[in-house]
């Protein structure tokens, strides 16, 4: 026979250290590519916070030339600059001068209404006039003549100045040169406002003239452009290190660094308390159990981890060298496989003929009585595929039982009259072999057509007590069954030879036997109803070698 290797302490020690380095390491590079996300989220919200103080800050300023348009638009179309345009030559001179004063005011007036603005010029190129803020006659510029003639817009005059220009016809319907107002920007005022609107007083906010798009490529910076004019606002960010990063990082790396040696701790006492005890179990007391030495016991402190563990292994181990010595260790396994033989004798035919009963009620739309079958199916099924224990309550097994008749009632209706007496509260608790019942009632059935045609058979269940350790459950129908019969089953019943033919009857006594003691068992005789008469005998004698739930032994 070949031998299996089995994995052994060392190699599930290997496991876990290689799965707890794995998950360290999926643990901390999903810590840090969340802090990188965090990081990146951050700055993604700073920069975006930044764009809209600088956006703020830009339209405010656009909205003053917007102001300072209209200022200008005004003094174009005033009536003295018409007077003096198109009727100088026809003025005497106080007019002229009246005039040209009332522009002057009107050239003040703008200045001194607007903190922006150095000097204002009016310049009128049909009479070759100048006047300006700070005089009523003024000298000519000489960049003037390189203004464009029609429009608004910001230029750089001769001295390198931003002057903001508004020019327009008089009259339109005349072709003249235009007149034109041009103002002169404080632009240090303007970038002292935009500082104190836009920014920190650490930050360094640039306002920049005549720009165009993508004209500021320098790293480290936060642009927005203006709309309507060629002006730009430019935040030059601090290149050091940014407080809110460099903080979780730092809150990132202690606590990597703190996660890492409290895994470590966890996994040297996880090895100290949990490895080398389990070695101690998987290597030495198996290892004697596979060599058939049932006398091996695991010393142990009462304060170990394991204490339990190894308590019940050597509780066990008492119990197995018992079972050893007594010869219980064959019956046992022979009970069990006696059970799952059982369990797997489910007759197809009652599966089959269920379903086809539940098809026909749905089909029939007989709601009701269709989820009750579903209901009793599901029950069934329940109690007879689980595994978890060999034995149950006696009120479990009764339950079982009339579970599996209502569902055989479906299919013989008022062919059979199912009697179930109700268990006694004496011997409710009793625990029993699981499915010792079902079968003598799938027997009973059996003989359903057997009955004479136009009759009901009875099927009853009923008990005898003298004691809760001394009962009979009394299963019966009627019918009819020779004397041959009841004497056959009999003879099967006394012989205990492995090698015959296992029935359901045949079964169910040999477990009764193991389970209870070899007084109890199957008795089998005729009914008064006509058919047969089954006794579960129970005869608790109290040995030793019971079993009992949950595998303790009394």
């Amino acid at each position: 026979m070949k031998k299996t290797k089995h994995r052994g302490p060392r190699t599930i020690f290997s496991s876990t250290l290689i799965l707890v380095l794995v998950l360290t390491i999926v643990y901390m590079a999903s810590f840090l590519l969340l802090m990188r996300h965090t990081s990146n989220l951050h700055s993604t919200e700073q920069r975006n916070s930044q764009i809209e103080r600088l956006q703020m800050a830009l339209k405010q300023t656009e909205n003053d030339l917007q102001s300072l348009a209209f200022w200008q638009r005004k003094i174009l179309q005033a009536r003295e600059l018409q007077k003096v345009t198109y009727m100088y030559n026809d003025l005497d001179w106080y007019n002229r001068f009246s005039l040209q004063t009332a522009l002057h005011n009107e050239l003040v007036e703008l200045k001194d209404h607007n903190s922006f603005v150095r000097n204002v010029w009016l310049y009128i190129p049909e009479i070759d006039k100048t006047i300006s803020s700070a005089r009523t006659y003024a000298f000519q510029e000489s960049w003037f003549h390189s203004l464009p003639e029609h429009g608004q817009g910001l230029f750089r005059n001769a001295d390198g100045q931003i002057v903001f220009l508004v020019s327009d016809l008089i009259m339109a319907d005349i072709e003249h040169h235009p007149a034109c107002v041009i103002v002169e920007l404080d632009t240090d005022a303007f970038a002292s406002r935009v500082q104190v609107s836009a920014g920190q007083s650490d930050e360094e906010i640039r306002l920049q003239w005549l720009v165009e798009e993508d004209q500021i490529s320098e790293k480290d910076t936060v642009t927005v452009y203006g709309s309507i004019y060629p002006i730009a606002l430019t935040l030059f960010q601090d290149k050091s290190e940014d407080t809110y990063v460099s903080d979780i990082t730092r809150l990132a790396m202690l606590f990597l660094a703190t996660s890492s040696l409290i895994m470590i701790i966890g996994l040297m006492v996880w090895r100290n308390r949990v490895y080398v005890p389990l070695q101690k179990l998987l290597t030495e007391a198996f290892e004697k159990t596979r060599q058939g030495d049932y006398h091996y016991r695991i010393p142990y402190l009462s304060s170990s981890p394991f204490a339990m563990v190894f308590d019940s292994y050597n509780q066990m181990m008492e119990k197995m060298e018992y079972y050893v010595e007594n010869d219980l260790k064959q019956q046992i396994l022979v009970s069990k496989a006696n059970l799952k033989q059982l369990q797997s004798q489910i007759n197809p035919h009652f599966m089959y003929n269920s379903y086809y009963i539940l098809y026909r009620l749905i089909k029939r739309k007989d709601e009701t009585n269709a989820l009750k079958l579903a209901e009793y199916l599901g029950r069934f099924f329940q109690y007879v595929t689980r595994n978890a224990d060999d034995e149950k309550k006696l009120s479990d097994e009764i339950d079982h039982a009339r579970t599996y008749a209502m569902i055989q009632q479906f299919r013989f209706r008022d062919a059979v009259n199912i009697q179930i007496d109700d268990v006694p509260e004496s011997i409710a608790s009793v625990y029993v072999p699981r499915l010792i019942l079902q079968p003598l009632l799938e027997n009973a059935f059996n003989y359903v057509y057997e009955v004479t045609e136009g009759q009901t058979m009875v099927l009853r269940i009923s008990y005898d007590i003298q004691s809760a350790q001394h009962f009979d459950i009394i299963v019966e129908n009627g019918g009819t069954i020779s004397d041959e019969t009841i004497e056959g089953i009999r003879q099967r019943l006394q012989n205990t030879s492995d090698q015959i033919e296992t029935t359901a009857l045949i079964n169910i006594h040999r477990r009764l036997q193991i389970y209870f003691g070899k007084d109890s068992g199957i008795l089998v005789d005729r009914s008064k109803l006509g058919g047969l008469r089954v006794r579960v005998h129970i005869l608790d004698t109290g040995e030793e070698n019971r079993q009992l739930p949950g595998g303790t032994v009394e």
